[in-house]
């Protein structure tokens, strides 16, 4: 979940999220270059990632209703830049877990 950091502050559906910045759907028709202030809650994690970044792509919902918008981050502390590293690894050796698991069950079967 990504909240801005400026009132009004509604949760936004958070699609992507790396080291260098994020993709989200909302209502609004953001700017490219606009400056936002993020705050980005991951279940299962401890913590708040807080990131300042800038608007670099918007595109209108194939629904019509809302926008996809690109975000570079353009400051992440430490704390927050390592809490990030540490759930993007974690999301990238369930990945493998999984790929492997999967991988062993058709070895089973030749």
């Amino acid at each position: 979940w990504l909240a801005f950091l400026a009132p009004p502050s509604p949760t936004y559906l958070l699609l992507n999220v790396g080291m260098t910045g994020c993709h989200f759907i909302c209502k609004e028709d953001l700017a490219v270059g606009s400056s936002l202030r993020l705050s980005i809650e991951i279940p299962h994690h401890k913590g708040t990632i807080r990131a300042r970044g800038a608007v670099i792509w918007t595109r209108r919902a194939s629904d019509q209703t809302a926008f996809h918008v690109g975000v570079r981050f353009t400051g992440l502390g430490s704390r927050s830049r390592g809490l990030l590293k540490n759930v993007l690894d974690g999301a990238i050796l369930e990945n493998i877990e999984i790929s492997t698991r999967a991988y062993m069950k058709q070895i089973e079967k030749l």
